[in-house]
């Protein structure tokens, strides 16, 4: 009896390691990837704007040119 309570009592912990796993670890890691993806996506949209401004700015005085 002992023995199949302990192959129980390990079964159940296996169980909540995966439902942990699932349902708190992955949407977290999910979570992270689409927020790195986002930062990057600003980031380069940042660098295009900045090298679209340069782009119409005067090369003398720096004033934008329509």
């Amino acid at each position: 009896m002992n023995i199949s309570f302990q192959c129980q009592n390990s079964l159940h912990h296996q169980n909540v390691t995966i439902t942990f796993y699932n349902y708190i670890l992955l949407p977290l890691l999910q979570l992270v990837k689409k927020q790195a993806f986002l930062v990057r996506k600003n980031n380069l949209k940042m660098v295009e704007n900045n090298k679209h401004h340069q782009k119409r700015c005067d090369k003398k005085g720096g004033e934008k040119i329509d």
